[in-house]
């Protein structure tokens, strides 16, 4: 998540990625298998880690895709204000004593 947050290209981007999915899977992951909290059966470290960065670029390329599509949806419409489209909220006024005085009456 940090990655795609503070990296500015594909290439950093991968960089962290792969750093990130090799301290899971060639770390955390025996670590656990060696506390005993999980197993693998027919898989190995390897392949969580083939599956974690592949997972992780098509993510990022799925979320700027969107984002790509989104931003020209909203420039093409004229939408570009966070809350352009959405009407001011209507006061309605309280009710009164009979005894108080308005602004104008006053």
């Amino acid at each position: 998540m940090l990655a795609q947050q503070y990296s500015t290209s594909w290439k950093i981007y991968a960089l962290w990625a792969a750093a990130g999915s090799a301290v899971l899977s060639f770390v955390l992951f025996p670590l656990y298998s060696l506390i005993g909290i999980f197993q693998l059966h027919n898989w190995n470290y390897f392949y969580q880690f083939i599956y974690m960065f592949t997972d992780g670029l098509v993510a990022r390329g799925l979320l700027l895709l969107i984002l790509s599509l989104e931003q020209g949806y909203s420039f093409r419409n004229g939408l570009n204000q966070v809350f352009g489209g959405l009407q001011p909220a209507a006061a309605k006024p309280l009710a009164m004593e009979k005894n108080e005085k308005t602004d104008t009456e006053q």
